[in-house]
């Protein structure tokens, strides 16, 4: 390969990677996108995909016999 082949292909594969890199920019903006309205979405019906460390609602209940547990010698 000469010194004039060399160069064009170097210059073809410059070229093929900025198409690529302008194809995962679009890809991530979809991307970024979708999520965001899946968010909103979930948030809409009242589940919120972040998770949180409060862990699961206890009933009223269950509550007073933990409570009086805690106190009983």
């Amino acid at each position: 390969m000469n010194k004039r082949d060399k160069i064009s292909f170097y210059k073809k594969q410059v070229e093929s990677s900025q198409q690529m890199k302008a194809v995962a920019m679009q890809n991530y903006n979809l991307a970024t996108q979708l999520e965001s309205e899946a968010k909103r979405a979930l948030d809409m019906l009242g589940n919120n995909p972040e998770p949180t460390r409060k862990g699961t609602q206890l009933s009223d209940t269950l509550k007073t016999k933990l409570l009086g547990n805690l106190t009983k010698p």
